[in-house]
C-alpha cells in the first residue's frame, strides 16, 4: 500500500519535478555563460597603514593602451619619499609588468597619494573587470633613509578613457598664505595636476593675522564645501582660490 502510495504521489507530481528541473538548468545555463569575475564586486586593498581610497582603470580603444591609477593615504605615521619607478601592476589577465609613479614625491603624514601607470599595449574592453596586483616601493628617511615595499590588489570596472591630469592653479588673494593638497602646502600661483574626478583633501592656510573667508573656483574645479577643511576635484583645467581677510 506504502509502495502504490510513493508511485502515485510520484506520477501526479512528476510536472511540478519536471519544471524544477528545467529550471535548475536555464539558471546553470545563464550563470555558467557568464565570467565569475563578473559578480566580484570592485574592490581596492593595500595594507591598514596604507588605506586605498580610489582605483581606477580607463581604456584608450583609439591607442590600444589603457590607465592604471591608485590612491591612498600615508597614515603611516611619518613622511614617506617616492622616486622613480615606484609603482608595478601586473593585470592577472596578461601577467605582465607595467611601471609609473606617484606624487607628491614627499608625502607628509597624512597625505593622500596618487599613482599612475600607463598599461601600454593593454586594452581591455570597456566594461569588463581587471584584477590587478601592484607594488608600491617608498623610502622612509628618519634618520637614514632605508626602502620598502608594499602590495596590493585591486578588482575593477574599466571604463571609458578620458584625459587623466587637470591643470590647476592653486591661487590665494593675498601675497602670502597657503593651500594645501593632500598634505602638501603650495603657494600663491602654483600649477598642480589634479587625477580628473579624484577628489583630495584642500586646506586653506591664511598669512599671519589672516582669516580663512571662502573659496573661489574658475573653470572646471570645484569644492565640496565652504569649510576650511574641504575636498576639491577638477574635470578640466582650472583656479582654486583660497579667499582670506
Amino acid at each position: 500500500m506504502k509502495v502504490q502510495s510513493a508511485v502515485e504521489f510520484m506520477l501526479t507530481y512528476a510536472w511540478a519535478f519536471i519544471i524544477i528541473a528545467i529550471f535548475v538548468a536555464v539558471v546553470f545555463l545563464i550563470v555558467g555563460s557568464k565570467n565569475v569575475s563578473s559578480y566580484t564586486p570592485s574592490s581596492c586593498y593595500i595594507e591598514p597603514l596604507i588605506p586605498c581610497s580610489t582605483a581606477i582603470l580607463m581604456t584608450n580603444t583609439s591607442s590600444s593602451n589603457s590607465a592604471f591609477i591608485v590612491s591612498f593615504y600615508n597614515d603611516l605615521g611619518t613622511p614617506i619619499v617616492f622616486s622613480g619607478s615606484s609603482l608595478n601592476v601586473t593585470p592577472s589577465l596578461n601577467g605582465n609588468h607595467y611601471y609609473g609613479t606617484c606624487y607628491p614625491a614627499n608625502a607628509p603624514m597624512g597625505a593622500q597619494i596618487v599613482c599612475s601607470a600607463i598599461l601600454a599595449g593593454y586594452a581591455p574592453s570597456i566594461g569588463s573587470q581587471l584584477n590587478s596586483i601592484f607594488t608600491i616601493t617608498y623610502k622612509i628617511c628618519s634618520p637614514a633613509c632605508s626602502s620598502y615595499n608594499t602590495s596590493g590588489y585591486t578588482t575593477i570596472i574599466s571604463t571609458k578613457y578620458a584625459s587623466i591630469l587637470d591643470s590647476v592653479t592653486l591661487m590665494t588673494n593675498t601675497s602670502t598664505g597657503y593651500v594645501v593638497v593632500s598634505g602638501v602646502p603650495y603657494p600663491s600661483n602654483t600649477l598642480v595636476d589634479f587625477i580628473s574626478g579624484v577628489r583630495y583633501n584642500v586646506s586653506a592656510v591664511p598669512p599671519k593675522g589672516g582669516v580663512f573667508s571662502g573659496w573661489s573656483e574658475t573653470g572646471n574645479v570645484f569644492v565640496t564645501g565652504s569649510s576650511q577643511n574641504t575636498a576639491a576635484y577638477a574635470t578640466g583645467n582650472g583656479i582654486l582660490t583660497a579667499d582670506f581677510k
